[in-house]
């Protein structure tokens, strides 16, 4: 979480950092004793390459940009030096070679009418790559899906039960998870 003060911080917003682009922090679960130790400031230290590069990487790791870096309040420029810097080191990982996934999307398109795609309320299709080392060589894979469907495809990688309208109508992404 680009911005987050310190590990596990309930501060809402502060700065570039929005609190409500950390899924994690909306669950009681993930607020316990061991907070801190798993929602963390990016980079942060260690820094996730590191984590990644480690004989113990973790299973799943989340990077939320701030809200420059995701360009709610900063140009597409911005947004994409930010991927330029970030990417390249997790994609050269030892995590990543060893049949990680990348999942980079967009979480929103205020360009669209209200309701020109998918029966989005708040505005249309939004961009999402997937970049799996088992996938590798494939090339262009034309799939539709969307937030519920990326929920689904995780869920299942990891064998936890479906929340909410994570439903196979959403889209079926599970084969493009490395």
């Amino acid at each position: 979480m680009e911005g987050m003060p310190s590990p596990c911080d309930q501060v809402g917003s502060t700065g570039d950092y929005a609190e409500k682009h950390d899924p994690f922090m909306y669950f009681s679960d993930n607020l316990g004793a061991t907070c801190a130790l798993h929602i963390l400031p990016y980079p942060g230290a260690p820094t996730v390459v590191a984590a990644l590069d480690s004989s113990r990487p973790p299973d799943f790791v989340w990077i939320t940009p701030n809200l420059a870096h995701d360009m709610h309040d900063g140009s597409v420029g911005q947004g994409d030096a930010w991927l330029r810097a970030n990417l390249p080191p997790v994609l050269a990982s030892s995590w990543f070679a060893d049949h990680g996934t990348v999942i980079i999307t967009m979480d929103e398109n205020d360009a669209s009418p209200s309701g020109s795609c998918c029966g989005n309320a708040a505005g249309g299709r939004v961009p999402m790559i997937v970049l799996s080392a088992g996938l590798r060589g494939r090339g262009p894979i034309a799939t539709v899906g969307d937030h519920y469907s990326t929920l689904r495809a995780i869920e299942l990688a990891f064998g936890l039960p479906l929340l909410g309208t994570a439903a196979p109508a959403a889209g079926e992404l599970s084969a493009l998870l490395g």
